[in-house]
């Protein structure tokens, strides 16, 4: 069905999911297809590196330092932050206090298999393939490669300590799953590499005015796979957009104060997308 040499190594009560049907999406072309369709809109986008997020006295968001050889300003009347676990680094290096207890760091090992021309052609893989409830594999037909990612994560305290965890350098659970649906590459090398994430300690999303701010809208909203629905979201949180009860009854629940008693959720259950969009919004 994929154009395997060798069937699949299952036992008897796993399963491996092949669905033609749930859309295909190759995030490695996601950052870019959304700049130019906003451009397309009349977005303007520019491309900085910005050091910190500026704040008056009273809370009111003005703007941001860009980080350049000369530091200068970005100033809008409204921001919307998106860079997913970038964020509580960048919310304490603008010295803007957000609620603690809310946001974990999260990462997650990829295994990357590299595949040649002739894989390509070979390899009929325009879905994601899932093996029972281990992992996923998933193609990236713009570089050539298969991602090999697991429900195994890892939480840190800092987005600077990622790659200094013990698990950040394991990937055996991910040769697991390629062995598995294509054994016809055991004998290849399996590259890894760690996708941070961030999640909420209950697994609501927050999007959400940071609380003791003015106009400056952050949180856990951060992914290629949900983009669209995170921008219809924001939308309806901005009050813009056409009318949905479902998305305004999320939102309720989508607060930096939980309306609820905070569920911990352990992070070893979390697996999707590794390659997110970060971006500022300034309006």
């Amino acid at each position: 069905m994929v154009g395997s040499d060798e069937a699949p190594r299952l036992f008897e009560t796993e399963e491996l999911w092949h669905s033609r049907t749930v859309g295909y999406a190759d995030t490695a072309y996601a950052p870019q297809l959304v700049k130019d369709e906003v451009r397309a809109l009349g977005v303007e986008v520019r491309e900085v590196d910005v050091r910190r997020i500026l704040t008056d006295d009273d809370g009111s968001c003005r703007g941001v330092e860009v980080d350049a050889e000369v530091p200068y300003e970005l100033l809008a009347d409204k921001f919307i932050v998106s860079v997913g676990p970038w964020i509580p680094q960048l919310l304490e290096a603008s010295k803007i206090p957000f609620p603690d207890g809310i946001l974990r760091i999260i990462g997650l090992v990829v295994g990357i298999l590299r595949l040649t021309d002739t894989d390509m052609k070979t390899l009929n893989m325009d879905m994601p393939m899932s093996v029972g409830d281990e992992g996923e594999v998933i193609v990236s037909k713009r570089h050539n490669l298969l991602k090999l990612t697991t429900p195994r994560t890892f939480e840190v305290e800092s987005i600077n300590k990622l790659h200094d965890h013990p698990m950040a350098r394991e990937a055996s659970t991910n040769i697991a799953v390629l062995h598995k649906w294509l054994p016809q590459f055991e004998n290849r090398d399996i590259e890894s590499w760690v996708c941070p994430d961030l999640l909420t300690v209950d697994r609501r999303f927050v999007i959400d005015e940071v609380p003791g701010t003015k106009n400056l809208i952050a949180g856990s909203f951060h992914s290629a796979k949900f983009f669209p629905n995170f921008g219809s979201l924001v939308q309806r949180y901005l009050g813009k957009g056409e009318p949905n009860a479902l998305f305004d009854e999320l939102l309720r629940g989508c607060k930096w104060e939980r309306p609820h008693e905070v569920q911990h959720v352990h992070p070893g259950g979390h697996s999707k997308t590794c390659e997110g969009l970060s971006m500022f919004i300034l309006t």
